[in-house]
């Protein structure tokens, strides 16, 4: 209910040009909640109950995820006073983030039992914790990102979309035909996305100086 209200507030009358800028704090506080406090908690509760089965329940680690509370929130106050994203992103946008941190944590609870079950501990169990300092950087980060605006269908103007829209194509047939979990696969076209925007970064074509 918070989050209809808040969008019937902020987001949605931009296309009635009804701008406030009490909806726009209140969009940002349901985005907050949404792709901050959610994800958190969903991290939280995950690592507290791994941790209990190996260190008690009173590790430490389990606070890691709610880092992404507090850079998330840092993330969108920098969104709301950065004129430079009206188009595209600077830095990994909360939506993304914490689809990604959620879909994770929801990928290997499905398997928690197996490593449970072993003696053996799979470091990858614990990405959850680990991936907390990367995606809180790239929350905050000056890394651009492609939005998914499609202003036309012009490959010269959308011809990264493009790409990606392709690779992900490829992505959901090899899930299909592999049987991999729909949590993986989310998990799979989120990370192409990054490292998409990467690969652009490193190299994207510097301006040649010129001598007059």
């Amino acid at each position: 209910m918070l989050q209809l209200t808040v969008r019937l507030h902020g987001h949605y009358p931009k296309a009635l040009k009804a701008y406030s800028p009490l909806g726009k704090d209140l969009d940002s506080l349901a985005d907050m909640v949404s792709f901050g406090v959610a994800p958190a908690i969903v991290g939280y509760s995950y690592m507290t109950r791994l941790a209990g089965n190996y260190f008690g329940d009173n590790f430490g680690i389990s606070l890691f995820p709610l880092f992404i509370a507090v850079f998330s929130a840092l993330r969108l106050a920098k969104f709301n006073n950065d004129k430079r994203q009206s188009e595209n992103f600077i830095g990994l946008a909360t939506p993304a983030c914490a689809i990604l941190y959620i879909s994770l944590a929801a990928m290997l609870s499905d398997s928690e039992t197996i490593i449970l079950q072993s003696t053996s501990k799979a470091w990858y169990f614990w990405l959850p914790a680990i991936l907390v300092p990367v995606l809180c950087w790239l929350l905050v980060s000056e890394i651009p990102m492609f939005s998914m605006k499609l202003k036309n269908l012009s490959w010269a103007d959308n011809r990264t979309r493009f790409i990606f829209l392709m690779i992900v194509a490829v992505e959901i047939a090899m899930a299909i035909i592999g049987g991999i979990s729909f949590q993986a696969l989310i998990v799979a076209v989120i990370t192409t996305y990054i490292i998409i925007n990467f690969l652009l970064l490193v190299f994207r074509r510097k301006p040649v100086s010129r001598n007059v």
